[in-house]
């Protein structure tokens, strides 16, 4: 009789099990090989339990590792479900962050298209107050005043940290690739006391390198930029002459400070003035010294170390920080060993009311993203992921959001 292929190596180890049982009742089974089928059946059977529980292992990895669409977006939101064209602008601070969650949030949302050119925090508050784009981004957050003057309510308003950025001092110095830089030096210079690079007081924190007898340059913004506005807060704090003459602002009227400036709009256009200008310094988002491959300088901080804007030194900053009620952080001139002194957050600016319902869940997966896998898509430009304490508030307000009449998240 046919025998089909499962009978015939069912056949076999029944045979092979019975020899078995016959060379133990013999007592003759020591040091005795097993048959080979029995091997061969015994392998496969432990091979299936391995593939199973491999299985198992990688289906619980996946609902817990923030990869998947589940664990990225909320529940209530499927990529297949999303659909909407979303325009914003603002912040150069955070371009490189953004346009990296614009490609993987692309991927995740085939259907939601993105478009955001930049242009400044000032435009990118202005453009939304005024309701030509969907969202926007600051790196400084909108006045009640400022509200006020485009005729909106600030309690209708969400202004949601989005990352956490480095400002750095990047510098064209030839030879000079390291430079430290301290809280005096610094303010010595911005506040034309200091004009040349091989002046005594930055000589004396950089043993060992040849400074140039080049005048000093400066790179700034001429735009109206968050990047500015914290940059100068950071020279306010550490330099009362600066804060007296110039102040903290995002057109900084830098003749106050007595010193002689070159502009460019964004911090693509600082980081060109700088490595075209043989002895220039200017302030720069770290991603833009580096994707420009420009020097930049290690500070002391507050707590009187040097330090570099790693991405664990920029979270420092934020570890004794706390934002207020509107999620307004200060990550200036922190206190920690390691911080980095010109540490700063970026605003997401959001309506917390949506009339086209479309467009409001896209901006909410959107965000929600960003604040979630975006935080570590982010670390590959140089960006430090939010505490995990402000994304839970920032979770919070996301689902203060209405789109078309009702919640997004439910």
């Amino acid at each position: 009789m046919f025998l089909g292929k499962g009978k015939k190596l069912s056949l076999t180890v029944l045979t092979a099990l019975l020899s078995m049982v016959m060379l133990a009742a013999c007592g003759d089974n020591t040091n005795t090989p097993a048959p080979a089928a029995t091997t061969a059946a015994a392998t496969t059977a432990a091979a299936t339990t391995a593939a199973a529980t491999t299985a198992a292992a990688a289906t619980t990895a996946a609902a817990t590792s923030g990869t998947g669409a589940s664990a990225t977006l909320p529940a209530s939101l499927s990529p297949s479900s999303l659909n909407a064209n979303l325009n914003g602008s603002g912040s150069t601070l955070v371009a490189p962050a953004l346009k990296v969650w614009q490609t993987n949030f692309g991927s995740l949302a085939s259907n939601v298209k993105i478009n955001y050119p930049g242009g400044g925090s000032g435009q990118g508050r202005s453009d939304f107050l005024t309701g030509k784009t969907d969202f926007g981004d600051s790196d400084v957050q909108i006045t009640a005043d400022e509200a006020k003057k485009n005729n909106k309510n600030l309690s209708d308003i969400l202004q949601l940290p989005a990352t956490l950025a480095a400002v750095v001092l990047s510098y064209n110095l030839q030879g000079v690739s390291e430079l430290k830089l301290t809280p005096d030096t610094i303010c010595g210079m911005y506040t034309g006391k200091i004009t040349s690079w091989n002046d005594p007081k930055i000589a004396a924190d950089n043993s060992g390198v040849t400074l140039p007898n080049t005048p000093i340059k400066f790179a700034v913004r001429a735009d109206n930029s968050g990047t500015s506005q914290v940059f100068t807060s950071y020279l306010s704090a550490i330099c009362p002459d600066f804060k007296s003459t110039v102040g903290a602002s995002g057109q900084p009227k830098w003749e106050g400070a007595g010193i002689s400036v070159t502009s460019a709009p964004g911090n693509d256009g600082v980081a060109g003035l700088v490595k075209q200008g043989e002895g220039t310094i200017g302030y720069n988002e770290v991603a833009y010294a580096i994707q420009n491959k420009i020097a930049y300088a290690t500070l002391k901080n507050a707590a009187g170390n040097f330090v570099k804007p790693t991405l664990d030194n920029i979270s420092a900053a934020a570890e004794s920080a706390s934002p207020d009620q509107n999620l307004q952080v200060n990550l200036i001139n922190q206190p920690g060993p390691n911080a980095w002194p010109i540490s700063t957050t970026t605003y997401m600016l959001l309506n917390k009311t949506y009339s086209d319902k479309a467009k409001g869940q896209a901006l909410v997966a959107f965000a929600w993203y960003a604040i979630h896998q975006g935080q570590t898509d982010a670390k590959n430009v140089n960006y430090a992921p939010l505490p995990a304490s402000l994304v839970t508030k920032i979770e919070a307000q996301l689902k203060t959001i209405q789109a078309g009449g009702a919640p997004v998240l439910q």
